[in-house]
């Protein structure tokens, strides 16, 4: 017997939900208990490559100044720069193929 477009509708809610679930687990809302819990600097963010073009800049006074510019964010992304002295800085997101997801941003100073 063929089956109602109620019954359909309710079979490709729950087929969606299951393949949100399995696919998206890392970014389940936060207050969700199945999501796992995320660990700087360890924990994959499942969007890298969708910026293509990016500053990263301090404020010196009223002017933003550009200390490097790239083509590609992902995971783990480093990069190295001359020290730079200022309480602002911004990554400047100049293009990407869909809206971008940033999960941290760490600067350190290295020591010699």
């Amino acid at each position: 017997m063929p089956k109602t477009p109620a019954e359909i509708k309710a079979e490709i809610l729950r087929l969606t939900r299951e393949f949100s679930a399995t696919t998206h687990a890392a970014n389940r809302p936060g207050e969700d208990q199945n999501r796992p819990a995320f660990v700087p600097g360890e924990t994959t963010v499942p969007y890298a490559g969708r910026v293509t073009k990016f500053d990263l800049q301090y404020r010196n006074g009223g002017e933003w100044r550009t200390i490097f510019s790239g083509t590609q964010l992902g995971d783990h992304f480093q990069k190295q720069f001359a020290p730079v002295k200022a309480q602002e800085f911004r990554l400047n997101i100049l293009d990407a193929t869909e809206g971008p997801t940033i999960a941290e941003i760490e600067l350190v100073a290295v020591k010699p």
